[in-house]
């Protein structure tokens, strides 16, 4: 009886973790400078998922369109970096800014839909959520 109470409350905490099963990748465009975004947006490009991470490949425009961003909603560890590999931010290796930029997070936007006439609500599940961060310059010490 023990193992089965035992192997019922393991199934349950293992299925309610709030933590991610591997970190998060955003790859952006070279050289790429300003804000960019990513869209929840059910006809947009999947995520890639690889054994390490959730890759999410930012366009030239600087906008991602993609059906899923709820690996943003969990608990999580970023890696942001160019498509050639150059690494601006890693959480789990310490990495804040590099090469003379810093990531600034912007925040998140929930979508919206009409519910009436002159009614909405807004949900972060909704099309048109969107996350923003800014790619911006550090200032040199003198």
């Amino acid at each position: 009886m023990f193992r089965i109470v035992l192997l019922f409350v393991v199934s349950l905490t293992a299925g309610c973790s709030d933590h991610l099963d591997r970190r998060i990748k955003i790859v952006l465009p070279n050289d790429h400078h300003g804000e960019f975004t990513i869209v929840k947006d059910k006809n947009g490009k999947g995520v890639e998922v690889t054994s390490d991470y959730y890759v999410y490949t930012v366009p030239q425009t600087g906008e991602l369109r993609t059906p899923d961003i709820s690996p943003f909603f969990k608990w999580h560890q970023e890696r942001i970096e160019y498509l050639d590999g150059r690494v601006l931010a890693d959480v789990q290796q310490g990495i804040t800014s590099r090469q003379g930029f810093t990531i600034k997070d912007l925040g998140t936007t929930a979508g919206s839909r009409r519910t009436g006439p002159s009614s909405s609500e807004g949900s972060a599940r909704l099309d048109g959520t969107t996350l923003r961060w800014k790619v911006v310059a550090t200032p040199e010490a003198p």
